[in-house]
Formats: structure tokens, C-alpha cells, sequence
């Protein structure tokens, strides 16, 4: 399975436009390669790079996204999403753009293609949700971006 943008390559900077200094929509994502089993997908996008003095753990999750239709090749640059949502680090449901307060920080995507569709929950953290995606990955991607405020 593959995960892409028409924005960034892998390791490349995520255009201003998706982030805090510009518009903050979410970036468009093609997915390609998904099992024929698939039942559903998940997307969970997190930053690792965050200081210990923002956060103790050093990660901030930016968006959870789950039961997003297998034949969804793309999602559009803030694309409505006809799935459900969960928590961001910040609290609030929906896609939180990239807002690094020190460096370039990495952005990873990570899409889950599942054998079930998940009891539907808005509001789940990312630890719940791979809870409840344990033993029903067929396959996985990633795609990383990286961004650093001028």
C-alpha cells in the first residue's frame, strides 16, 4: 500500500499553505494499493519532534481520521471528511495544522488499511484507536513531511 501528496514528497517540506502560518487546511493524500479485504481505513498524523516542555511524551497528534472508505484513493486539500474523527493533541476534533514552535519538526502521515470497520466513537484519542485496531491491519503506509516556521 502507498500513501502520497501532490504537495510533498517523502522528507520534503509541507507548503506553508497547510500549516498555522498559512491557510491550515489539510493537505491532499492519495492512497494507492489497498488490499481488496479492506473493510475500512484509518489516517493518523503525528509530529515526534515536539520539546519536552511543550510536551513530556515529545509527540503531538495532528489528526485522527477512521473508517474512511477502502475505494477512497484521495482526499483534496481540506477535503470535507465523510468518516469519523478523533482528538488531537490540542483537544479539539479535526485536522490540527503543523505549528512548530522551535525547528523543523518531521510531520508523519500513517494510513491503516483494517478488516473491520470500527465501532464509530468521534472523539477517540490515538491511543484508543489503535486499541481498537489491534489484530485488523492488513497493511500500512507512511509518508513524512517535515516543517520549519519562517
Amino acid at each position: 500500500m502507498q500513501l502520497s501528496s501532490q504537495a510533498f514528497s517523502y522528507g520534503r517540506p509541507i507548503p506553508k499553505k497547510y500549516s498555522c502560518q498559512g491557510v491550515g487546511i489539510s493537505p491532499p493524500l492519495s492512497f494507492s494499493g489497498v488490499p481488496k479485504e479492506a473493510k475500512s481505513l484509518a489516517l493518523i498524523v503525528e509530529d515526534p519532534d515536539v520539546p519536552a516542555h511543550v510536551r513530556e511524551d515529545g509527540l503531538w497528534v495532528h489528526w485522527i481520521v477512521y473508517n474512511l472508505s477502502p475505494m477512497v484513493a484521495n482526499l483534496a486539500e481540506g477535503a470535507q471528511i465523510f468518516a469519523v474523527q478523533g482528538l488531537n493533541t490540542a483537544g479539539e476534533i479535526g485536522y490540527c495544522p503543523p505549528c512548530p514552535p522551535d525547528a523543523k519538526h518531521r510531520y508523519y502521515f500513517y494510513v491503516y488499511a483494517l478488516d473491520v470497520v470500527l465501532p464509530e466513537e468521534e472523539g477517540v484519542t490515538k491511543e484508543q484507536l489503535l486499541e481498537a485496531m489491534e489484530g485488523h491491519v492488513l497493511a500500512t503506509a507512511e509518508l513524512m513531511g517535515t516543517y520549519e516556521q519562517d
